[in-house]
């Protein structure tokens, strides 16, 4: 009997790491001969201006992925004087976590000062210069991104648009507790997906950024979370759902939908496999920091010690409700009208995306 049992268990892996292929194949030139590499000069960035200008001479070479839970990543980044960051830090803040490369904060730090995108008519005529709606801050883990990014900001100059170097999963209330004015959207697109749950507590969205997150925005404040991974998109959902004091809830236009991929939407897991994981120990299997100092014996029990530490996800035992919710389902199209790099990518490939937008309550 145990015998058939592991049989099955490994049949049931291996069809669940062929499925993942075969999804992936379309992101491979194989599986996709018209694939193309970014280049930053598509047209969805089109309105960063001349590009030509705006490139020359910041080419960079940064590392794909870091582990977000070395030791240097760990301290959290002391918040700057906002005064001297933003032009005006009364106004309401935007933020994207993992921005990236930084274009879709760019283009949405140009719109809320007041830029018009090309073929938009302007609502307000009347003004002698754009009135700037609000701040718009990237926070990225790769701090060749965020170096290249703030010189960007500069050519473009844009006073309400600025980055950040940080870990926001250990940094979010150092860097926002101080910030003058309300934050009113978050955004979390396209998340590295880490796959295996021995490093699900990798992934930047986990019980105390969520805690901190609620705790920094005021109601009526959005958060929009977006990929082309359901797994990865339903964790961050139901990440809000289980650790968010009860302060989010599904916005309106996620509410009332037929299900865009219906089946996505519910999280399959049991209650025991989406909890499982978090807070857990490293197994001692470090293949995805290769190439990385590796900390001496002590510093590494410190660090699972840690992470031991961290709420695990298994504390919260309410079933959930959003993912059971028939009349919910993913949105469309992107609310926000800018595309980050990943999902022009994404966008070659005809796979779906898959997004949730919440309100704080």
């Amino acid at each position: 009997m145990a015998e058939s049992s592991e049989t099955a268990a490994t049949a049931s892996a291996e069809k669940k790491e062929s499925d993942q292929v075969g999804k992936n194949i379309r992101y491979t030139k194989e599986g996709n001969p018209d694939l193309k590499s970014l280049t930053g000069r598509e047209t969805e960035f089109e309105e960063l201006g001349d590009f030509t200008s705006l490139y020359d001479g910041l080419a960079t070479h940064a590392r794909q992925h870091v582990n977000p839970l070395a030791s240097e990543l760990q301290v959290p980044t002391k918040a700057p004087d906002w005064k001297d960051f933003f032009a005006d830090p009364s106004l309401p803040l935007q933020i994207d976590v993992g921005c990236g490369s930084g274009r879709f904060v760019l283009i949405r730090g140009k719109r809320m000062a007041g830029h018009v995108p090309k073929g938009e008519a302007s609502t307000d005529s009347t003004a002698a210069e754009p009135k700037v709606k609000a701040n718009v801050l990237g926070m990225e883990i790769r701090q060749k991104l965020v170096q290249r990014a703030e010189e960007w900001s500069k050519r473009l100059e844009l006073k309400n648009c600025r980055f950040i170097f940080t870990n926001a999963t250990v940094s979010w209330k150092s860097l926002l507790a101080s910030y003058p004015g309300p934050i009113e959207l978050v955004s979390m697109q396209f998340p590295d997906p880490h796959f295996k749950k021995k490093h699900f507590k990798r992934r930047h969205v986990q019980p105390q950024l969520v805690k901190e997150i609620a705790e920094t925005m005021p109601s009526g404040s959005q958060v929009f979370l977006q990929g082309d991974v359901p797994e990865v998109v339903r964790w961050m959902r139901d990440m809000f759902e289980r650790h968010g004091d009860g302060k989010f809830t599904l916005a309106p236009d996620c509410v009332g939908k037929e299900g865009l991929f219906r089946t996505d939407w519910e999280s399959p897991m049991s209650e025991k496999e989406l909890t499982d994981e978090a807070g857990k120990a490293d197994d001692g299997d470090d293949e995805d920091d290769a190439g990385e100092d590796k900390p001496d014996k002590p510093a590494k029990r410190k660090r699972i010690a840690r992470e031991i530490a961290a709420e695990p996800l298994q504390k919260a035992t309410d079933p959930l409700k959003w993912s059971g919710d028939e009349n919910a389902g993913w949105m469309p199209e992107n609310p926000l009208g800018v595309p980050t790099e990943r999902e022009v990518y994404v966008k070659q490939t005809n796979a779906p995306v898959y997004r949730v937008m919440l309100l704080r309550v």
